[in-house]
């Protein structure tokens, strides 16, 4: 049998639609649509989706009722009154992890005396947990136990980037009625922790090294784990589970190991003494949102957060809790449940004046990336929140290269320039690190002219000899070199050598694709331009190359499709930057259309500028 995916993508091409245009008729997403075609996300939630598809299609009731049964509902024949959800759907959490409900509750940490009394019948999982590893604990917390967090994300640095800023997600989707509420588990080996199963996130918060004899049984990770399972409920976050590991994990290759064994999506672990609670939190699987790194710009996550909180104020407790979870979502595509997440918490502190400068500083730097990485980006809210961290902790290169970019997409008069000055701070504070001077290069390439062209390279010669298998860096050669003017015996070298390093890299397959282009060489391009979308088909600009590329072969009518996919893509783009080339693809559409090809020689020397823009 078919797959959903299979066969949506059958029915979408045979009729030639878009995906934008699917999305809208049936409200939602171009990237749900895009999401659901690629088979990232297996199939609907809702019957009413896939019957509203069958519609904009224009399928038969026999490809609708196979299109049902292949998204694991009832067929029309054997559904009863249309429209009704089937016990399939009702009986499924549909694929990953559901969305939150909007109107986000608001609830502290509420911590009880502790009691070596039976706990009441009532009484949470999670409280028992906590009560029955607390023993021997003074009634009441000190009020002057001061947690000091570090947060140390796993894994190798994250890239954000300019060009991957539009990252395939679903849109937020209604929230069922039945609430899903996850409880902690605690165990005493190995065995008593589940692996997490398909869909399921789960959160290992390891016990700490104790290096405080006067704080024996001071229970961090029950605490810790506590306060995430608050969370998780008051959100009505499905599908996720908190556990607690039992053994000290000190180190973050263990930390790595047990997650990886465990199929967890966070393992938080660390060490206590006096007061003082130093948490880290490692990622042992690759579920970052930055999949595909920078276009032009090559940005790092936090790579050394110290953050601290008072563990006698609940709000505190509760926006680190907040500020956890947002970045898993932030890595699970979910941007929108993110940005939901950290705004809260960073909400919660905004009045609180003992918060830590990092702490504010790192909470502002994750509500940027989800501003980033909204659909379509709000470029505006990601600057104001860069700039909130950037002013709480300056030595931040992570905001600086940010905001640079955000700076460099928004494209408003003088933003440009503000790019530049971030990129300059960056290689002050980090005068040995490549991508501070890759990312200075892809900005002088976008503010163009001779002297920056030749400014760009020498800075990409400095990234190369710092980190010679950088790709983006190579990717950037290739841009100069296309709009120097130089032949592709020459710029297909550096996109060849990304290629190298990165196989199946959209962008350098991208920029061969137009390079070929350019040159009036279409054959040669052609399986540059196809390997391109294959790599990113929700990629308007890629469409766009290909466009150009079947418009030479005299290929009008999938020229024509390509381009009318890159316009919806442009007419999704925040701002009126990009209205001058949204007009001419139009021309070209209507154009192509009389049966005229608008490619000549001359058009093709005015393109030249645009690549790596």
């Amino acid at each position: 049998m078919e797959s959903f995916n299979q066969l949506l993508n059958q029915y979408i091409q045979r009729l030639g639609i878009s995906d934008a245009e699917l999305g809208r008729a049936i409200g939602v997403s171009r990237q749900t649509i895009f999401r659901w075609r690629e088979g990232a996300t297996a199939r609907p939630r809702h019957r009413e989706d896939v019957l509203a598809i069958a519609k904009k299609l224009r399928l038969t009731p026999k490809e609708g009722d196979k299109l049902l049964l292949a998204a694991g509902f009832r067929p029309e024949q054997e559904a009863g009154e249309p429209g009704v959800k089937g016990a399939e759907e009702q009986g499924s959490s549909g694929a990953g992890v559901q969305s939150p409900i909007s109107n986000l509750q608001s609830s502290g940490l509420a911590q009880s005396p502790i009691s070596q009394s039976p706990p009441p019948k009532n009484q949470s999982k999670i409280q028992k947990l906590v009560l029955s590893q607390s023993k021997g604990l003074k009634p009441v917390l000190s009020l002057v136990e001061v947690s000091k967090i570090v947060m140390v994300v796993g894994g190798a640095a994250l890239l954000i980037a300019f060009g991957v800023w539009r990252v395939n997600q679903d849109q937020i989707d209604s929230v069922k009625e039945t609430r899903v509420v996850s409880t902690v588990t605690p165990a005493s080996t190995f065995s008593d922790i589940d692996p997490a199963a398909a869909g399921e996130t789960l959160v290992l918060v390891a016990h700490f090294a104790n290096y405080a004899s006067s704080q024996v049984g001071y229970n961090v990770a029950g605490r810790l784990a506590e306060a995430l399972q608050r969370e998780v409920d008051n959100t009505r976050l499905q599908n996720i589970r908190v556990a607690i590991w039992p053994e000290v994990i000190g180190k973050r290759d263990l930390a790595l190991q047990t997650g990886q064994e465990l199929s967890a999506t966070l393992v938080i672990y660390g060490e206590y003494d006096v007061g003082r609670v130093v948490v880290k939190m490692a990622y042992p699987a690759d579920q970052s949102i930055f999949i595909d790194p920078a276009l032009q710009h090559y940005v790092a996550d936090l790579q050394d957060l110290s953050a601290t909180i008072n563990s006698d104020l609940p709000q505190q407790v509760r926006s680190l809790a907040l500020m956890a979870l947002g970045q898993i979502y932030l890595r699970q595509n979910e941007t929108d449940q993110a940005r939901l997440l950290l705004t809260q918490a960073r909400d919660n502190l905004e009045s609180d004046t003992s918060v830590d400068e990092k702490t504010w500083g790192a909470l502002n730097f994750y509500l940027g990336v989800a501003y980033q990485h909204s659909d379509p980006p709000d470029w505006d809210g990601a600057i104001t929140t860069y700039s909130a961290a950037i002013d709480a902790w300056p030595g931040m290169i992570s905001a600086r290269l940010n905001r640079g970019a955000a700076y460099e997409a928004r494209k408003q008069p003088d933003d440009l320039q503000r790019a530049l000055e971030d990129a300059e701070a960056v290689v002050a504070i980090a005068p040995d690190w490549a991508p501070g001077y890759n990312n200075r290069a892809s900005i002088r390439l976008n503010i163009g002219g001779a002297e920056n062209l030749e400014l760009a390279l020498v800075d990409l010669k400095k990234a190369l000899e710092l980190k010679p298998d950088m790709p983006e860096a190579y990717i950037n050669q290739g841009y100069i070199y296309l709009r120097q003017g130089l032949s592709m015996a020459e710029t297909a070298l550096p996109l060849e050598k990304a290629l190298e390093l990165r196989p199946h890299y959209g962008a350098a397959l991208n920029g061969l694709c137009w390079g070929y282009v350019l040159e009036h060489q279409p054959e040669t391009a052609m399986p540059y331009c196809q390997q391109a979308v294959k790599a990113d088909p929700a990629r308007g600009t890629f469409r766009d190359s290909r466009g150009v590329a079947y418009a030479l072969l005299e290929d009008y009518p999938a020229a024509i499709v390509d381009f009318e996919a890159y316009v919806a893509w442009l007419e999704e783009q925040p701002g009126d930057a990009r209205q001058q080339e949204l007009a001419q693809r139009l021309e070209w559409i209507d154009m192509l259309e009389a049966w005229k090809n608008p490619f000549t020689v001359e058009m093709l020397v005015e393109l030249r500028s645009e690549f790596g823009e």
